[in-house]
């Protein structure tokens, strides 16, 4: 198995909204709802789109949000035979025309990783280091996949943690993705521990602008590809995490990687949910042409 994808399997409700929200105020959609799994549900998906062997781990309830869910990764060929029955997180999210906003629930009862000795890699978000996430009991066990020569990667958001637990988080990870906002956030809670930061390959997504490696002191841009008519962004970091991650572990360069993560969330936002991710062929199509050596380890 390639890779583990730990927790925040989410349920999304996308509603259309105006902004800004006014307090006490009624929030009716003008349109029809979009409902879709969510979170990590991207990462996995993309992931597995890509050519790894994926296997989701979380707590769901017995519930018809948990059915679409599950329903979904094991249509996509996710590996979800290990996940535990407990409750399930659902999200709505308030769709505007150039923001949105999230009013969300932790599902819990995830209380360890089974079967993890067998995974290549591990991937985790900040979700699971917030304070009212009960699922972050298992980072006892991220922490010993590392010990065990596990690649451990690690997505900052949304850096709602307390100092020791974030530097505890930072500490057993390989390769940490995070926004500009993310980061900063980090740096400050980390305070004169924030040299942890620069010992990192940090992955910075950085929206229109595309993403930067941070080794250090050595940072390199890599620009993002045009979408003439996005339609919503939600989602598209966690594409950019699982499309770089496939390609890290299919043995591409980290500029290589880079290159393709921009383009798979770029194309994530021509689209609503798990819908829009959007598959290896069509990613393939948009890669610059003189990477050759990344389109033949994409292909196989």
């Amino acid at each position: 198995m390639d890779l583990l994808v730990v927790s925040d399997c989410v349920l999304d409700v996308f509603m259309p909204a105006s902004f800004p929200l006014k307090a006490n105020s009624v929030v009716v959609a003008n349109s029809p709802c979009v409902i879709s799994p969510g979170g990590s549900c991207y990462v996995a998906v993309t992931a597995k789109r890509l050519g790894l062997s994926v296997r989701v781990i979380d707590a769901f309830g017995e519930d018809w949000q948990a059915r679409i869910i599950l329903d979904t990764l094991e249509r996509e060929g996710v590996d979800v035979r290990y996940v535990t029955k407990n409750s399930t997180s659902t999200c709505v999210v308030l769709l505007g025309k150039k923001r949105h906003s999230f009013v969300g629930t932790f599902g819990g009862g995830l209380e360890k990783i089974e079967h993890a000795k067998s995974v290549k890699s591990v991937f985790f978000s900040g979700y699971l280091l917030h304070p009212l996430n009960p699922n972050r009991v298992v980072l006892k066990h991220i922490q010993q996949a590392h010990e065990e020569g596990k690649i451990v990667f690690f997505d900052l958001a949304p850096v709602k943690t307390k100092k020791e637990e974030l530097l505890s988080a930072l500490s057993v990870s390989d390769l940490v993705f995070a926004n500009l906002r993310e980061f900063y956030n980090a740096r400050k809670i980390l305070g004169v521990h924030s040299d942890i930061l620069k010992k990192k390959t940090v992955i910075l997504k950085l929206g229109k602008e595309g993403c930067a490696i941070v080794q250090g002191e050595n940072t390199k841009k890599f620009g993002a590809l045009e979408v003439k008519k996005p339609v919503c962004d939600v989602g598209a970091g966690d594409v950019f995490d699982g499309a770089f991650m496939a390609c890290h572990l299919k043995g591409l360069t980290l500029d290589e990687c880079a290159i393709v993560a921009n383009t798979a969330a770029a194309l994530k936002l021509e689209g609503i949910g798990i819908q829009s991710v959007p598959p290896r062929e069509a990613i393939l199509h948009r890669l610059p042409r003189d990477i050759k050596n990344v389109r033949k380890l994409l292909e196989n």
